[in-house]
């Protein structure tokens, strides 16, 4: 059973993506989608997509923590408070980035 993005890789081909640098380049091994040169992972239009998406989301924290920091002390101690509250942030979830940072078990 293949997953999504493998179910529509063309099987019979390799990616045309080289690895590595100063003489030592190789193709990547990976099959590429269909009708496409590249696999997922180093086709140029889903890299850029990739890196504007990061940006973004670069550009969102930033303006979280600049909204955050000009907040009157007040405020800022009742944030966690009010977003727990509206239901927009729960235990699971800090708990579920806590894991990712391995600080729980």
């Amino acid at each position: 059973m293949l997953c999504d993005e493998h179910r529509i890789a063309d099987r019979d081909r390799q990616c045309e993506a080289a690895l590595g640098s100063n003489g030592s380049a190789r193709r990547c091994r990976a099959w590429p989608e269909r009708e496409l040169p590249y696999c997922s992972h180093h086709d140029p239009v889903a890299r850029e997509l990739r890196r504007e998406e990061a940006l973004s989301a670069r550009a969102r924290i930033k303006a979280v923590e600049k909204a955050v920091t000009s907040a009157p002390r007040l405020v800022q101690a009742r944030l966690l408070a009010l977003l727990v509250v509206e239901g927009h942030v729960d235990v699971k979830m800090v708990e579920d980035v806590a894991r990712r940072y391995h600080v729980l078990g």
